[in-house]
């Protein structure tokens, strides 16, 4: 490590993006520049752009069975640390999980892959807010595979003020064609699950 220079502190509530890439290599060595940016989450608009995060990480031994592949709690666990991060990015405010709508496991995920979480908004009601997110995996090792995608999951949370009260969520302005067509279904889910927990409604006399 050559050096290090802290610019500005780095405060409670602020989101922290890490960005690494190679400035030069030698035969044995590699040069590596990082930064770090800050950003005050509660001066951002409240679209799917302003939100949306993603992670990425190598997949080790420790995240891995006796065969190499990553245990399905691993997973669960990153996915589930996606979805809060883009909930409290969104709410600006504390959050709690509502429900996990579905978590997909499509293929398997083996050791010394690369994978990047990846998660942004689909729809927000008055009292919640429904978060997709997606895991890729780029097997870096094996060049005979290609990029695939792993894993996908659906997360509802929702915001509570510091007494713990259920609070009124910023609605999400969709921008693109394709965030305006999955407000649109996010709408549609929610309202159908909202019956299904209001139950039947009760014959006229």
């Amino acid at each position: 490590m050559e050096r290090t220079d802290f610019l500005s502190p780095l405060c409670i509530r602020e989101v922290v993006h890490f960005c690494a890439g190679i400035t030069s290599t030698s035969k044995h060595s590699m040069k590596v520049q990082v930064n770090v940016m800050s950003e005050n989450i509660l001066t951002e608009p409240d679209t799917v752009s302003y939100s949306q995060s993603s992670l990425i990480h190598p997949v080790g031994p420790s995240d891995c069975t006796l065969h190499g592949f990553m245990h399905g709690d691993v997973t669960m666990k990153l996915v589930d640390e996606m979805a809060r991060i883009v909930a409290t990015h969104h709410c600006k405010t504390n959050i709690v999980t509502a429900s996990v709508d579905a978590i997909n496991l499509h293929d398997k995920l083996r050791k010394e892959c690369i994978i990047t979480i990846s998660g942004h908004m689909t729809f927000t009601s008055n009292r919640s807010v429904k978060i997709e997110v997606l895991v890729d995996a780029n097997p870096v090792v094996d060049n005979s595979q290609k990029h695939y995608r792993a894993a996908s999951a659906f997360f509802t949370y929702m915001c509570l003020s510091q007494e713990n009260k259920s609070l009124l969520v910023p609605q999400l302005v969709p921008e693109t064609r394709d965030e305006k067509k999955r407000f649109e279904q996010g709408k549609g889910q929610y309202l159908q699950m909202k019956a299904k927990r209001q139950g039947p409604a009760e014959p006229q006399p």
